[in-house]
């Protein structure tokens, strides 16, 4: 959204002011004198007023604000104001220098970790020990985004937080709004003991764990959503590969979530013990009805590269920010995120 916009929305248009000062010529009584303001939300327009204010000779006289009847009784009755009940996800799809930060308390150390036992990154390390196929180990991007994170003074921006999403989801989950508009993030960090309970080899008895270590929920009220989407991409059919392993996992959670929702006691033992584990671990439900709604940087045409990365962070499909830059040129990031197609002959687009 455009940044003159939302300030307009926030600030409020003082309208006009009203002046009180002792009349000169009838004693005991005040005089009030009302001058209409410009547009006051416009800066601009809001320091022309304030020098014109500053020059009157009356300028250090008290002073408020006229407003209408109905206004005043809103004050006074305690009315509510007009709100919304729309939740925005902010992200930032700026160069990641450029990205804000706030400095966090360091995290203390793992006491459940025997020291000199595991080097590096925990969630790797475990998953290597569980022999998790391939498409569930970290790749080289993955550890490198990753080192000195729990580390860092510094808070760690959404697009790198979507890079480091639970391995599970990334075959079919390559977009950032979609992450972070189904998804629901944990806050707690889990050691070592805790990763080897919830990370099981079986995918459909798996938690969703993220390179960050935080369990990642399935919003109940993006079911429908999210699965019409997935209905409409080009899934492989091949049993083994991971797009089509999550989708089953993805419909089995939809099938068991309509049962669950009309009458659960015409599920079986086998699906009862399903949904028990799905609904407690796997599906977050809180009970409200509108859906996070991302809200992306706003970057103009005019700057460059950065429009150009703004592009294909917000729209692109990619399974790590370092996948997604670390081409030849720009034309083979766009390539590579899906916004154009494949190489042809003669190096044509």
């Amino acid at each position: 959204m455009n940044t003159y916009v939302v300030k307009y929305i926030g600030k409020m248009d003082e309208v006009n002011y009203v002046i009180v000062k002792a009349n000169a010529h009838k004693k005991d009584n005040l005089q009030v004198e009302t001058t209409f303001l410009h547009n006051t939300k416009v800066a601009g327009s809001a320091w022309n007023e304030k020098k014109a204010l500053s020059k009157r000779r009356d300028s250090n006289h008290p002073r408020g604000r006229a407003i209408s009847l109905m206004e005043m009784q809103q004050l006074m009755l305690s009315y509510p104001e007009v709100h919304t009940d729309l939740v925005f996800e902010v992200i930032s799809t700026h160069p990641l220098e450029y990205r804000a930060g706030v400095e966090r308390t360091p995290k203390k150390k793992d006491d459940n970790v025997q020291p000199g036992i595991i080097i590096g990154n925990i969630s790797d390390y475990v998953r290597k020990d569980k022999k998790l196929p391939d498409w569930r180990q970290h790749s080289d991007s993955d550890l490198l985004m990753s080192q000195g994170i729990f580390e860092s003074p510094i808070s760690i921006d959404k697009i790198t937080k979507f890079s480091l999403r639970p391995l599970e989801l990334r075959s079919l989950i390559d977009q950032v709004g979609n992450y972070y508009r189904c998804f629901f993030h944990g806050k707690k960090t889990f050691n070592e003991v805790e990763m080897r309970s919830k990370i099981h080899y079986h995918v459909q008895k798996t938690m969703w764990i993220d390179g960050l270590r935080k369990q990642i929920k399935f919003r109940r009220n993006d079911i429908h959503e999210l699965m019409v989407y997935l209905r409409e991409i080009e899934i492989p059919k091949s049993n083994r590969h991971a797009s089509h392993i999550m989708f089953n996992v993805f419909e089995k959670i939809e099938r068991l979530n309509k049962v669950a929702m009309s009458n659960g006691d015409f599920m079986n033992q086998r699906d009862h013990d399903d949904w028990n584990f799905i609904s407690s671990e796997i599906i977050y439900d809180d009970k409200k009805m509108k859906l996070p709604i991302p809200v992306y940087s706003y970057i103009k045409p005019h700057m460059g590269t950065n429009f150009l990365l703004h592009i294909l962070l917000s729209l692109g499909h990619f399974q790590t920010e370092l996948d997604l830059i670390l081409h030849q040129n720009i034309k083979e990031s766009f390539r590579y995120a899906k916004h154009i197609g494949k190489a042809m002959k003669n190096n044509h687009w």
